[in-house]
């Protein structure tokens, strides 16, 4: 049973909207993402698990923790595959701050939701004729882990792998 009113999660929920959009913005125009963006997520995040979420603070603190450590590792292994970085140091961090609000079990979900809107997004770039796509070419991945992060946290049980 959440400790929120509903207009506090409505607050909560339109916080996430609105730092998710101004993410978004951000790494789709200039391919980096705010760090003072990231940390005001992260930190509606710790309040909505403190009242909101079906998992405590410290399992959204360890989810946060989780994200951060997967994503690095992922970051790193693939610049030791490739010899260029794949995932940006802001998708990384984005990645802790999307775990805090959804919880460590829920990275599947997020990541899975994130690629299959970057695949579309690829689509669409591939189609279109006025771009070309080479393996060189930028993503802003950080816009799709945002629509992924709203998904799960808006529409809550439609997108969760393992529903509670």
């Amino acid at each position: 049973m959440s400790e929120y009113s509903q207009y506090q999660q409505v607050v909560l929920c339109g916080a996430l909207v609105s730092l998710g959009g101004l993410i978004a913005y951000h790494d789709i125009r200039y391919l980096r993402i705010p760090n003072i963006l990231t940390f005001l997520l992260a930190a509606c995040g710790l309040i909505w698990a403190t009242g909101v979420a079906d998992h405590s603070l410290m399992t959204a603190i360890a989810g946060g923790t989780a994200g951060l450590a997967i994503s690095t590792g992922v970051r790193w292994f693939y610049r030791l595959v490739r010899k260029q970085s794949g995932l940006g140091l802001g998708d990384v961090k984005l990645i802790g701050a999307a775990c805090i609000w959804t919880g460590a079990m829920q990275l599947p979900a997020l990541l899975l939701i994130a690629c299959m809107a970057a695949f579309i997004h690829i689509c669409i770039l591939y189609f279109s004729i006025q771009s070309r796509l080479e393996l060189s070419t930028k993503l802003p991945f950080g816009a799709h882990l945002v629509l992924a992060l709203c998904c799960l946290v808006l529409f809550g049980e439609t997108f969760k792998l393992n529903p509670a």
